[in-house]
């Protein structure tokens, strides 16, 4: 993926599945999963800083489409879902009061 193509915000769904975490960005199809929410948004922010530097230097440069929406749909209708954005220009995280509308 172009550089310029990485959107500034993600949304991501966090969903709780058989013992641990799993994270998944709308925008992009881009997950991380972990043994708690916390360290999957660690992962999730740390994989995809990897995957941007990769795109800046040209050694990575499959587009990553966005999430297909049977997959995202299914994520965020799980009772247990928790949907957060990330701001890809400062590394932070914010909560969404409620998740966005299914695709």
């Amino acid at each position: 993926m172009p550089l310029k193509d990485i959107p500034s915000r993600l949304t991501v769904v966090f969903e709780p599945e058989m013992g641990h975490w799993v994270g998944q960005s709308r925008e992009m199809d881009y997950a991380a999963q972990g043994n708690s929410i916390e360290q999957t948004m660690q992962r999730f922010a740390s994989g995809l800083h990897l995957t941007i530097a990769l795109c800046a230097d040209n050694r990575f440069s499959k587009a990553e489409p966005p999430c297909p929406d049977n997959l995202w749909n299914e994520m965020a209708g799980h009772p247990g879902a928790i949907f957060k954005t990330l701001d890809t220009t400062t590394w932070t995280w914010s909560d969404l009061e409620e998740g966005p509308q299914a695709a």
